[in-house]
């Protein structure tokens, strides 16, 4: 055995981790800190956890999840229910929406393998997701900004991304708009862990909440103003294998 723990010492087990940088995005140009948690998804796996009975907090959640991070969901009507289809842990929850920007992009979870797609075309009638959200509106498609974003509004974002491999990230940005923080991404080098293949947009605004544990023990807690149905949880992926 002692061979294996050189190796790991050697070749040490990707964590995530906490990443902090300055984009543009704020009004007036100026830079505004982004908060992300970078991760590998062959280490650590993506959970959608859709809270049973009255909306729960971030923290409580991502805590009783035992999770290493964990960030707000998608959109949801003025009755608390998520806006398109959710499922949790192979449980199914809403129903699919279309025609809407806020639902047009897929986080779904198909054999331990996270991916972001476009929603149209897609066969929610046979879906095999074990996880699966609808969030919108996909802001960078193929390493490209999508077009006809939002330019104006500034507000809260909270997002998740992909090399298109298995780098991934959930990030909370204080102030942008949807096409200023499109652009910015999207641009050699706008978010320095990796260059993103795909961009979705999250619930935003007062639902943004952004949620770490350090290796201290201790947490890092952008919190939520209002709470939420559903959010995103990583989790090691032994604790989901051991299951």
């Amino acid at each position: 055995m002692r061979w294996i723990g050189l190796l790991l010492t050697l070749f040490p087990v990707f964590a995530g981790e906490h990443k902090r940088f300055d984009l543009p995005v704020a009004p007036g140009g100026r830079t505004t800190t982004i908060h992300a948690y970078v991760f590998d998804a062959r280490e650590e796996a993506i959970r959608i956890v859709q809270p049973s009975g009255e909306a729960a907090d971030l923290r409580t959640v991502c805590t009783r999840e035992s999770a290493r991070a964990g960030i707000n969901g998608g959109f949801f009507d003025s009755t608390g229910n998520p806006l398109g289809m959710v499922i949790s842990g192979g449980r199914l929850h809403g129903q699919p929406s279309h025609g809407s920007s806020l639902t047009c992009g897929l986080l779904r979870v198909a054999d331990g393998k996270p991916a972001l797609v476009r929603c149209e075309g897609h066969d929610f009638g046979n879906e095999t997701a074990s996880e699966l959200l609808q969030a919108g509106p996909l802001l960078v498609e193929k390493g490209r900004v999508v077009t006809e974003l939002q330019p104006s509004r500034y507000a809260r974002r909270s997002l998740i991304l992909t090399d298109g491999g298995h780098l991934w990230a959930i990030a909370y940005v204080p102030s942008a708009t949807l096409d200023g923080l499109a652009k910015a991404l999207a641009a050699p080098g706008g978010f320095p862990p990796f260059q993103p293949a795909v961009v979705l947009n999250l619930g935003g605004a007062t639902s943004s909440g952004f949620w770490i544990r350090r290796h201290s023990g201790l947490d890092f807690y952008l919190r939520e103003v209002v709470k939420v149905p559903n959010f995103i949880v990583v989790v090691a992926r032994h604790d989901i294998d051991a299951k």
